[in-house]
């Protein structure tokens, strides 16, 4: 129990543990780390109560050295069991809280991600059933694609814009290498159109071994991916089979999902 105001400043600790601990005012975890053999290793907060305020100014990188630290919690034999992983993941949600409270919300960002990861982890590590763990297991590479890799669990816009090009490229790269997938209606418009005319002309004079007729199937592949995935379908380009249909389904169901986890992760930056 902590009543008053405790400071660990320039303290030097291999580990520390709080475990089940109240702070009434403010605690100040400036454990310092002065070279490798003074390296803290591990960090659990399980349980602490915060009335007050919690300043994690330890002197490390978040990334690079303190989350490992609290990743670094280890209980018999070296491996993690159910009980450490829901150690991590609980030091992780009392850290997020704290950078949160004190204004520091990069670090808060940093902190939830690390409390997701590891909470997906303590999930699988919860469940008795066999056939339930192993349908977690198999969806655990999807979430972590498509929640954590692309977009760090909504806490990083810029990475799921990069996805949403990614992804628009991609489905591109496909039709551009199996045209038959779609049927360009308007393709004579846009051998016509004066401008695409002298980037042909300027792409066939300075580079002759680029075959024009892909870099128009590109161009052609890139707008009708490009409104498939923000479901505008102006219909002036449009599947020409099966495959080509399923893949505009497709398309068009990764553009709704990344546009929403970018409005999620827009307004979250926004409106704190």
């Amino acid at each position: 129990m902590f009543k008053g105001k405790t400071d660990f400043k320039d303290s030097v600790a291999k580990g520390i543990s709080f475990n089940g601990a109240t702070v009434y005012e403010s605690l100040n975890l400036g454990i310092c780390c002065d070279d490798d053999n003074n390296q803290m290793r591990w960090m659990n907060l399980t349980g602490l109560k915060i009335h007050g305020f919690l300043k994690p100014e330890l002197k490390m990188d978040f990334k690079r050295e303190f989350a490992p630290c609290v990743r670094g919690i280890k209980l018999e034999n070296g491996k993690k069991d159910k009980k450490d992983l829901y150690s991590i993941k609980e030091t992780f949600h009392v850290l997020k809280q704290a950078y949160n409270k004190l204004g520091r919300y990069e670090e808060e960002d940093l902190a939830y991600v690390e409390f997701k990861r590891a909470e997906a982890k303590y999930k699988i590590s919860e469940v008795e059933s066999s056939s339930t763990k192993i349908w977690k297991l198999l969806i655990y590479p999807f979430k972590k694609l498509f929640l954590d890799l692309m977009g760090g669990y909504g806490t990083n816009p810029f990475s799921i814009v990069g996805a949403m090009v990614l992804a628009i490229s991609l489905f591109a790269t496909l039709y551009t290498l199996f045209p038959n997938l779609i049927i360009d209606s308007d393709i004579n418009k846009i051998a016509t159109d004066p401008i695409l005319k002298s980037v042909w002309h300027l792409v066939s004079g300075k580079l002759p071994f680029i075959d024009c007729t892909l870099v128009k199937r590109l161009a052609s592949s890139l707008y009708y991916s490009g409104i498939t995935f923000l479901t505008i379908g102006y219909g002036d380009v449009k599947p020409a089979s099966l495959v080509g249909r399923t893949l505009a389904y497709l398309e068009g169901f990764c553009g709704l999902f990344l546009m929403s986890y970018l409005t999620i992760a827009f307004s979250r930056k926004v409106l704190r």
